[in-house]
């Protein structure tokens, strides 16, 4: 089980159909405390998840890369947890991206 998480419906028709499209911009995340509880309810609702692509992360959540190490630690436990893997996508230059996100980048 696969899920696209955006904040846009653009994305809509350009996907798989097994691909579950989330667009979040009806749930009125305000924050990167939202988001995370978002990216938690998603994992809950579904045990068999087995991978969350989130589209523009600090977009969804209206804060910096740099404001959201919080996120990356909850998407790790989860990770750990329930077996789940997180990609991301996200708008900066390698070399400027916070140090908690280095472990992360292939």
């Amino acid at each position: 089980h696969v899920i696209f998480v955006t904040d846009t419906g653009k994305y809509s028709y350009d996907l798989n159909y097994q691909i579950r499209l989330v667009n979040v911009s009806g749930f009125e995340i305000k924050n990167a405390d939202g988001l995370r509880g978002f990216i938690k309810g998603l994992v809950a609702a579904n045990g068999d998840n087995e991978y969350i692509f989130i589209d523009g992360l600090a977009r969804i959540a209206g804060k910096s890369l740099c404001e959201l190490e919080d996120v990356f630690s909850a998407m790790e436990d989860l990770e750990k947890a329930y077996g789940v893997k997180f990609a991301l996508t996200c708008s900066a230059a390698k070399e400027d991206l916070p140090k908690f996100i280095a472990k992360y980048i292939d």
